[in-house]
C-alpha cells in the first residue's frame, strides 16, 4: 500500500445468518457447491480431451501450440469471445465481464463461465502455460453469478462462494479456500465457506489441477 499498490476490494454485503437457513437458501447452497465441484472437474477432463485429440492428430510436440494458437486467434476475431481470452482481472471496456464484474447483479451472462473455462482448458492443453488460479476464479465467480441470478438470490455471495470454492475443489485444498475467503472477504465469512469448499472438494472426485498430488482419502 504504501507504494501505491492495491488489490481490488471484492464487495460482499454482510451474512444475515437467519436468512441462510430458510429451505430455499440451504438447498441453494448444497446444489451450488457441488456444481463448483463438478466445475472444475470438468475444467480438468477437458484439458484431458483436448490433449487426447492432439494425440490422434499427431505425435509431433510442436503441433498441439499451433492449433492451439490458430484456434485462439480465430477466437480473438469473436466479439462473444473478447472477454474471456485474458485473466478477466480488468478491462478497458466498461461493459465488459470482469472478475469485479460479478459481484453485481447482471455481471456475468449465462455463458461467461463456460466460455471462460473452455477457452482456458484450451490454452493449458494446447501448451500455453500461463496458470490456472485466477481464471479458476473467474469460472467459479461468474458461475456463482448466474446461479444465484436464476434463483433470484446474492449474486455478491454466491460470486464469492464461486470464487474460492471452484479453485479449492479442484486443487483440493479446502482449507485453503477457506482462508482464502476469510482474507479477500472477512473472517465471518469462514463458517459458511469451509462447508461450501469441502463440499466442492468431495463433487470434484479424483480430477485435479495438480498431477503429482496424493489422492485424498478424506
Amino acid at each position: 500500500r504504501a507504494w501505491g499498490a492495491k488489490h481490488t476490494a471484492y464487495v460482499v454485503p454482510p451474512i444475515v445468518w437467519q436468512d441462510l437457513w430458510s429451505p430455499k437458501t440451504f438447498v441453494a447452497l448444497v446444489l451450488a457447491s457441488l456444481l463448483f465441484g463438478w466445475a472444475g472437474r470438468l475444467f480438468v477432463h477437458l484439458q484431458l480431451g483436448f490433449r487426447s485429440v492432439y494425440a490422434r492428430i499427431s505425435h509431433v510436440w510442436w503441433l498441439p501450440p499451433i492449433a492451439g494458437g490458430c484456434l485462439l486467434i480465430g477466437a480473438s476475431q469473436t466479439s462473444l469471445l473478447s472477454d474471456y481470452l485474458g485473466l478477466g482481472t480488468w478491462s478497458t471496456n466498461a461493459d465488459a465481464v470482469t472478475l469485479a464484474s460479478a459481484f453485481t447483479p447482471g455481471g456475468a451472462t449465462d455463458l461467461s463461465w463456460i466460455l471462460k473455462l473452455t477457452l482456458t482448458a484450451l490454452s493449458l492443453a494446447s501448451g500455453f502455460k500461463g496458470g490456472e488460479v485466477t481464471p479458476l476464479f473467474f469460472i467459479g465467480a461468474t458461475l456463482g453469478n448466474t446461479f444465484a441470478s436464476q434463483l433470484h438470490l446474492a449474486p455478491p455471495l454466491f460470486a464469492a462462494l464461486g470464487f474460492v470454492a471452484v479453485f479449492a475443489g479442484v486443487a483440493h485444498t479446502p482449507l485453503t479456500g477457506t482462508l482464502l475467503a476469510a482474507e479477500l472477504f472477512g473472517p465471518e465469512f469462514s463458517l459458511l465457506f469451509a462447508p461450501v469448499c469441502w463440499l466442492a472438494h468431495r463433487a470434484c472426485g479424483s480430477a485435479g489441477i495438480y498431477s503429482g498430488q496424493f489422492p485424498h482419502k478424506s
